[in-house]
C-alpha cells in the first residue's frame, strides 16, 4: 500500500467510495449526491492523497483543509473515506500516518480538528489512538436515515 496525491483521473473511484450508503451515513454529503456536485467539492484549498495498493486500485481518501485566514493559518480539519472492500484492513491508520507527517512536514501546523459523528465507534478509536482529544459534542446535529445523531468534535494540538 502507499499513498499518493490525488488527481482528476481518482474520481470516478472516489465517487463509487462516497455513494457506499456506511460513507454516506458518517458524513455531511447527501445519498444523491450526483457526480458533477461530487467533482465540484475538490479545490485548491484542499491537500487530497490516496491510498493504493500495488495495482494502483484506490482504497481509500484523505483531505486536508487548511484556511485561508490569516489567524486560522496554523490549523487544519480533515476527513478520511475507506472503500467498502478495504476496511479493516489497515487503510485509516495508513491514512492517519500519513495525515500526521504530511502536517508536521509540510504544513507546519500547530492544530488538527475535526468531527466525527457520535456512533462511528470505529472512527472514534482510531483518532484517539493517534492522540486526538475530544472537545465537545454537537447534540443532534446531523439527520441520518430520519435519527438525529450527535456529532463529537476532536482535536489535537502540538505543545
Amino acid at each position: 500500500m502507499k499513498i499518493r496525491k490525488m488527481c482528476s483521473a481518482d474520481l470516478s473511484a472516489l465517487y463509487e467510495i462516497y455513494k457506499d450508503k456506511e460513507v454516506v451515513n458518517n458524513n455531511r454529503y447527501l445519498p444523491d449526491i450526483k457526480r458533477e456536485e461530487f467533482d465540484s467539492m475538490f479545490n485548491d484549498s484542499q491537500h487530497n492523497f490516496v491510498a493504493v495498493d500495488s495495482t494502483g486500485e484506490i482504497l481509500g481518501h484523505l483531505s486536508i483543509f487548511t484556511a485561508d485566514k490569516p489567524r486560522l493559518m496554523h490549523c487544519a480539519s480533515f476527513g478520511i473515506a475507506v472503500d467498502k472492500a478495504s476496511r479493516g484492513m489497515g487503510v485509516g491508520r495508513f491514512l492517519m500516518e500519513h495525515l500526521l507527517s504530511y502536517c508536521d512536514e509540510k504544513l507546519d501546523l500547530v492544530r488538527l480538528e475535526l468531527e466525527v459523528h457520535s456512533n462511528n465507534a470505529a472512527a472514534l478509536a482510531l483518532y484517539k489512538s493517534f492522540g486526538f482529544e475530544i472537545e465537545g459534542t454537537k447534540r443532534k446535529a446531523v439527520r441520518v436515515e430520519d435519527e438525529l445523531t450527535d456529532i463529537v468534535i476532536m482535536s489535537k494540538v502540538q505543545t
